[in-house]
């Protein structure tokens, strides 16, 4: 993909690599603004962006570096999100932001789907049909 897509489409993107016994993960976010690990009883870690996205230089080739690696906690869930959810606008013009998209995402029992989250989206922003591309992504251990 990366020599494919010419230089003027931006393609943000998150690669996750996970071991077959499920314990240990290597994340690459090139460009994405969540990509989060929530662990009950723990301290959220984000995982920055660090590396180019697809498409932002024309020179530029993946390598496989820049990457990060985690332990894949037990009941532990990994967030992917786009910007379209941190930026959507709120009833009042205000946007949900980042800390928004934690707090909402931070506030699920581990039981609950995503899809009670999605419907919380469409209330803060007063309709189901959202102005910006929009996904969440969720691996769990």
């Amino acid at each position: 993909m990366f020599e494919k897509l010419p230089a003027i489409i931006y393609m943000p993107y998150v690669f996750v690599e996970i071991s077959t016994d499920r314990r240990c993960l290597r994340v690459w976010n090139g460009g994405l603004p969540g990509c989060l690990m929530f662990e009950p009883d723990r301290e959220l870690v984000h995982y920055p962006s660090m590396t180019f996205p697809i498409g932002l230089c024309s020179d530029y080739r993946f390598d496989g570096d820049g990457y990060q690696l985690a332990e894949f906690p037990k009941d532990g869930r990994l967030w992917i999100f786009t910007d379209g959810l941190s930026e959507l606008p709120g009833k009042a013009n205000q946007r949900l932001g980042s800390e928004g998209v934690i707090a909402l995402l931070a506030g699920l029992d581990k039981d609950e789907e995503l899809t009670k989250l999605w419907r919380e989206f469409e209330d803060y922003y007063g309709n189901p049909q959202f102005p910006d591309d929009m996904t969440l992504v969720e691996l769990s251990a």
